[in-house]
């Protein structure tokens, strides 16, 4: 009989536990869809399709909201602060933007046209939450710093497009979201790419760990897998 119970030397923060597989990795892949999805929308990319072209991705960015905040809630039993954080908040909004769609189009909530200060609040929020974030992780990844760097830049312009009733922050805010969920999805790759392999196959930025590193301390907050009895026996 074997155990197969991991040593905290061996906790790092794709799988700080053993126990599940890297959230990280699920998070990024939701958020880049729902805000491709809906940034491409406000940018108009859907040519022909109109007004109700809301409509008709609302439930796929709010489904895709709900994998976020999952994410999220499953990067909080790895310890990683600042994913449970942003996958949290952004997974809690997309699929609320989901259910205000829906109200719209019941037609039990009247639509606001161009001004909206109360979405302008929302990504107010989201900005200066978005913003800590990016740079947390600064010191550890510049991909992760910059998806959520262009995430918080581009809530800013919104915050702003919605509060004023401007045109033109809206249409940089969509792009930027549009960058950020591109970046998104090549760093989730990129990270679902080394797990699998064990080896760095697409560049992160990652910088080397220290003894005093936020990564390291929080692998070294990482709860200890159970002595007795084993989680896994092989054999």
């Amino acid at each position: 009989m074997v155990d197969d119970v991991e040593s905290r030397a061996m906790v790092t923060r794709s799988a700080k536990t053993g126990w599940i597989a890297n959230p990280t990795v699920l998070g990024l892949y939701a958020l880049a869809g729902a805000t491709f999805l809906m940034a491409t929308r406000w940018l108009h990319w859907y040519v022909g399709s109109g007004h109700d072209s809301m409509f008709l991705v609302l439930p796929f960015s709010a489904l895709l909201g709900g994998i976020t905040f999952l994410a999220g809630m499953w990067a909080f039993e790895t310890a990683d602060a600042p994913a449970t954080v942003i996958f949290s908040t952004w997974g809690a909004f997309w699929s609320a933007y989901g259910l205000l769609g829906a109200l719209f189009m019941s037609g039990r909530l009247s639509q606001p046209g161009q001004k909206f200060p109360e979405m302008g609040f929302w990504f107010i929020v989201a900005a200066a939450i978005t913003w800590v974030v990016a740079a947390t992780v600064a010191s550890e990844s510049v991909a992760l710093s910059l998806t959520f760097g262009l995430l918080a830049a581009g809530s800013t312009l919104a915050a702003i497009a919605y509060t004023a009733g401007r045109v033109t922050p809206g249409l940089v805010a969509g792009w930027l979201f549009v960058i950020s969920a591109i970046v998104g999805w090549y760093t989730a790759t990129a990270i679902l790419l080394e797990g699998t392999f064990h080896r760095a196959i697409l560049p992160l930025g990652v910088f080397a760990l220290t003894d005093r590193s936020p990564q390291r301390q929080r692998i070294e907050r990482a709860p200890m897998m159970p002595d007795t009895p084993a989680p896994r026996r092989v054999g």
